[in-house]
């Protein structure tokens, strides 16, 4: 018997809380299984390190190749398949190169953010 998905819950809830009332139910459910199996595969982490608050460098250990790879699984999973400058940027944020590291801005960027980020742009495509 296989193992059904698995479903990031407070990512979920947070992603609502910070979007608020305009929160579409669906593409909200849909954001977070990309972004949360995105990481899963990029990283190699387990599923209980992908919370909200996690850091992408801090907590999950990302590194600058690593954004590449999850902004392109990201735009697989939600169909974005154009040239999409805002989301690359994003995480080019996100994972910074090893100069960047010192930047407190890039070390707090969140999964939360990241979410944030990739729901803004789902639902404007």
């Amino acid at each position: 018997m296989t193992k059904p998905p698995y479903f990031n819950r407070p990512l979920y809830n947070a992603l609502a809380k910070q979007i608020g009332l305009k929160y579409d139910k669906q593409k909200g459910r849909e954001v977070v299984n990309a972004v949360h199996k995105a990481l899963l595969n990029a990283l190699g982490v387990d599923d209980d390190e992908i919370f909200p608050n996690a850091g992408l460098v801090a907590n999950l250990s990302a590194e600058s190749i690593d954004g590449l790879d999850i902004k392109f699984r990201i735009d697989e999973e939600l169909k974005f398949f154009k040239q999409d400058t805002n989301l690359l940027g994003q995480l080019n944020k996100l994972i910074p190169n090893p100069d960047d590291l010192k930047n407190p801005f890039v070390e707090s960027r969140s999964v939360l953010e990241l979410a944030v980020d990739a729901y803004n742009l789902y639902i404007n495509k």
